[in-house]
């Protein structure tokens, strides 16, 4: 997936910069919404 393409299909692109310099990729953003996923789920407690 292409981030910077993802960003402005949700209007976001001004964020685009920030991605880029953080190195935030498709592998990166995966990786968090699974980690946000799991500390959200009641059964890890």
């Amino acid at each position: 997936m292409d981030v910077a393409q993802w960003l402005r299909n949700l209007n976001l692109a001004e964020y685009e910069a920030h991605f880029r310099e953080n190195h935030v990729d498709s592998a990166t953003g995966t990786r968090a919404a699974r980690s946000a996923d799991a500390s959200c789920d009641p059964s890890n407690d």
